[in-house]
């Protein structure tokens, strides 16, 4: 009996300690977009023009209104559903490409021999500047809107996904050298997971790109989605659907960071129950 009270002792505890966590994520939330309004608001109030001019910002009514609507509309959420599907099939993409190949330079000096300078030269140009190829290279819309969200997410996993698997801890790798472990069971037994703190964080700077890439093609060369909504309301002059544009976006991102947090802490307590 003793022993029952204390598990639901600890069950009630444990429910206590979520729902005090969750309620304090949500007012962190709340306050932040809070204050970064207010403080929009208060410059607009003030009629703020040094440098920035918050005088065509939209009032709040109206951006509210702005998003009333737009939430009714079925093409926007068609536009969503477009641009996410974008994002994470080439966010996905630049994954599974970009983690093996930094497996295979790190592992082979000829391939990094080979690689590196054309992977130094072609990694500063910005998601822009790939559009007008695009373009030519790619037949559909569709699949040069692709690219460039591959391209946004591919080489920041790549660099930071070669910077974990290049410091690893010497340690780990004499103790596996000891066992007389193979290359294959160094790199996935050993490597990786010691690299998995640097391959998340090129994961998560990778979504970033994705989301960045996909507008910035949208707007430019698309026909749908998120980043093509926002640039009609551009167009039509219309600054508050920009903004409900924006924090769609930002929202949509802000998601897909989420997710990913959740899919590391998984895997990452997956790993250490297995070790």
């Amino acid at each position: 009996m003793l022993n029952i009270s204390k598990d639901k002792r600890r069950i009630v505890d444990l429910k206590s300690y979520t729902l005090q966590n969750t309620i304090y994520k949500v007012l962190q939330v709340v306050v932040s977009i809070s204050s970064f309004v207010g403080v929009v608001l208060f410059l607009k109030y003030i009629h703020w023009d040094i440098g920035i001019r918050f005088s065509y910002v939209p009032d709040v009514q109206t951006i509210v209104s702005e998003l009333l609507d737009i939430i009714t509309q079925v093409e926007f959420y068609n536009n969503i559903i477009i641009s996410l599907g974008r994002v994470y099939c080439g966010f996905l993409l630049a994954a599974v490409i970009a983690i093996p190949t930094a497996v295979f330079i790190v592992e082979n000096s000829k391939i990094k021999y080979l690689l590196h300078p054309i992977i130094e030269l072609i990694r500063p140009i910005p998601n822009v500047a790939w559009v007008p190829l695009s373009i030519i290279l790619f037949k559909t819309v569709s699949g040069s809107i692709l690219f460039i969200t591959f391209i946004g997410a591919f080489f920041p996993i790549l660099i930071n996904s070669i910077e974990g698997l290049e410091h690893v801890n010497t340690n780990y790798i004499k103790i596996a050298k000891s066992f007389k472990v193979s290359t294959k069971e160094m790199v996935l037994g050993v490597k990786i997971p010691a690299a998995a703190s640097n391959i998340f964080t090129g994961l998560l700077v990778g979504m970033s790109g994705s989301w960045l890439g996909v507008v910035v093609a949208e707007m430019i060369g698309g026909q749908s989605g998120i980043g093509y909504l926002t640039w009609v309301n551009y167009t039509m002059v219309n600054m508050s659907g920009v903004i409900v544009c924006m924090f769609v976006i930002g929202a949509l991102g802000a998601m897909s960071s989420w997710i990913l947090r959740k899919l590391y802490k998984m895997l990452h307590f997956e790993m250490r129950t297995e070790l």
